[in-house]
């Protein structure tokens, strides 16, 4: 079973509706990863129109489901666990679990402290490429120790620039920027009023981005992972999260000196031996928090602030003991036949600047404009734009996915169809 009612502690908070409707909208993903078999517990189910259309765009068949009581279930996999969620899923049927302990995981304070003893753990011979412990985040618990670090770290920051974050948040969202000037007073007002709800913040440079990556592996019983791979995901000027790069390059698009630091020195210490290593050293901090299950390691590749800006690896940005939009991302490679293609979260706001009254009406011009196109084996989706939730009952955000020859031909699609695409 694969809970698509919203079990993750680190929902967004900025705008309660926009945060309620982002999780009313996007809950059927599950769909788009599910085996033959499964069963997806939803409230409200995409229309018969939409899942056919999954099924023709070569996605297993799932059974949608509201109660499953009667029903025989070998595992329960939701998006995240919570003791709300567990305390959901229990009425529903056995095995669902919550663990006070595991509340601690999603707090950045946690991933900030897991970073800092991962840099401790390495070598001299890591120094070079690996991000140093002036950009780790701090947790601060007081106004005056949020200015107090936040002006160290505007020293290490790119432009004087400085990240406050609210300790439990997701998709980039509960953040403010600063610099070295005093907090304006609307931030202030954020700072005291998150500081009361969450009781601390983490303080830390804002870094010049080269790439946003994710690390993506499981956790077993015994504390063993299982690595599935990396994805590249992209975000909005202040962070927020918007799409994610599905098949291709981990590099595409990107300058040759990235490439080339992404691939190490060709003795297998690039990207893919970093992210085993990276993925032992955490499995073992999460299996001795009891936790089992998928987790998405947010990471970054940026130019350090120094006069010849080397290029540097921020090895743990955030870490999610959960399903995340880029573990979806990553599971859409397998649907695909395609050397580029990019998946986008999308709103109303951007369907109506593109001069459409709702998403319904911008998603069937899209397709109209760009129909998607299968291989000849009809298993695969070889080019074309599909939307990948239900856009008939999206209200505020939906997702489409784009895909072509190559990135600058998903690019410039994006842009004619009206999808600012962000990368």
């Amino acid at each position: 079973v694969a809970a698509a009612r919203s079990l993750d502690p680190a929902q967004p908070r900025l705008d309660p509706y926009l945060a309620r409707q982002f999780e009313r909208d996007l809950r059927a993903l599950p769909l788009l990863y599910c085996a033959a078999g499964d069963l997806v517990l939803l409230e409200d189910a995409p229309t018969a129109a939409f899942l056919r259309r999954l099924g023709s765009l070569g996605f297993p068949p799932a059974e949608i489901v509201r109660p499953l009581r009667g029903r025989v279930i070998r595992n329960l996999r939701p998006w995240g666990w919570s003791a709300e969620g567990a305390a959901f899923l229990r009425a529903q049927g056995p095995g669902a679990t919550w663990h006070p302990a595991w509340a601690e995981l999603y707090s950045k304070a946690w991933s900030a402290a897991r970073l800092g003893d991962f840099l401790g753990s390495r070598g001299d011979e890591d120094r070079e490429w690996l991000c140093t412990t002036k950009v780790v985040g701090r947790a601060c618990r007081t106004v005056e120790a949020v200015e107090r670090t936040a002006a160290e770290c505007a020293e290490h920051g790119h432009e004087g620039r400085v990240v406050i974050k609210a300790a439990v948040a997701s998709s980039g969202r509960g953040q403010i920027h600063c610099g070295r000037a005093p907090l304006r007073e609307a931030q202030l007002g954020w700072l005291r009023k998150t500081l009361a709800a969450q009781g601390e913040v983490v303080v830390e440079p804002w870094l010049d981005k080269v790439a946003d990556l994710s690390l993506h592996f499981d956790v077993g019983v015994h504390g063993e992972v299982q690595v599935h791979g990396w994805s590249r995901f992209f975000t909005g000027p202040h962070g927020q999260y918007r799409g994610a790069l599905v098949g291709g390059r981990l590099d595409s698009g990107l300058e040759a000196s990235a490439k080339a630091f992404l691939e190490g020195n060709g003795d297998d210490s690039g990207i893919n031996s970093a992210g085993v290593e990276l993925a032992t050293f955490l499995g073992q901090a999460l299996h001795t928090a009891g936790y089992v299950g998928p987790v998405g390691v947010d990471t970054l590749v940026y130019y350090d602030v120094s006069a010849t800006r080397q290029l540097q690896f921020k090895p743990i940005v955030e870490i999610n003991p959960r399903n995340t939009m880029g573990r979806v991302a990553l599971r859409l490679q397998s649907h695909l036949r395609v050397a580029a293609a990019v998946w986008l979260i999308v709103s109303r706001r951007e369907a109506e600047l593109a001069g459409y009254d709702s998403i319904a009406e911008w998603a069937e011009h899209i397709e109209h404009k760009w129909p998607p196109v299968m291989t000849p084996d009809g298993k695969s989706l070889s080019a074309g734009a599909v939307f990948t939730n239900d856009p008939l009952i999206a209200k505020e955000f939906s997702t489409v996915l784009v895909a072509g020859e190559t990135l600058d031909e998903c690019l410039l699609w994006g842009q004619t169809l009206g999808l600012d695409v962000g990368v």
